[in-house]
């Protein structure tokens, strides 16, 4: 039930795991030639099972199932409730925001570990990096007080 195309890949994986393999995730990452093949060896042993040379389909299908379950109550509110205004109502319980962050944290995991398996990025985080210093506007002030006048005060 759950929606973009339930991860858009993943019946694929499932049904065509050769597309992951060892030898395209090893191709991807050497454009960067500091990093040595035995390494990329063990990454990939980590990421779908040791001495495996492709992806495991049952993982893939564990991985769907899984994300199914957790985001079917997400989607069902977001369908019946904001995407779909449906004078039904809800047929199943109301997601909490506990609901919601576990669905978005899964996501994001399965997400970075799809993208480092297809084309080699590796990311600890789908969110976004300041590489400045956002707060330093709020250590000066934008409002001067206007120059004292000699009328008064």
């Amino acid at each position: 039930m759950v929606g973009i195309g339930t991860f858009y890949f993943g019946p694929t994986f499932v049904r065509c795991p050769g597309i992951v393999s060892r030898e395209n995730y090893i191709h991807v990452c050497s454009a960067n030639p500091n990093v040595p093949r035995n390494m990329l060896e063990r990454d990939f042993d980590r990421l779908v099972g040791a001495g495996r040379s492709h992806l495991d389909p049952t993982n893939v299908q564990a991985e769907l199932d899984e994300m199914t379950a957790v985001a079917s109550n997400v989607e069902h509110l977001a369908d019946r409730r904001y995407a779909h205004y449906d004078p039904r109502g809800l047929a199943a319980p109301q997601p909490t925001f506990t609901d919601i962050g576990n669905s978005l944290k899964l996501f994001e995991r399965l997400i970075l570990r799809y993208k480092l398996l297809l084309k080699g990025a590796a990311q600890t985080t789908l969110l976004p990096t300041f590489l400045y210093d956002w707060k330093d506007v709020f250590r000066l002030p934008w409002i001067m007080d206007a120059e004292p006048t000699s009328e008064g005060n």
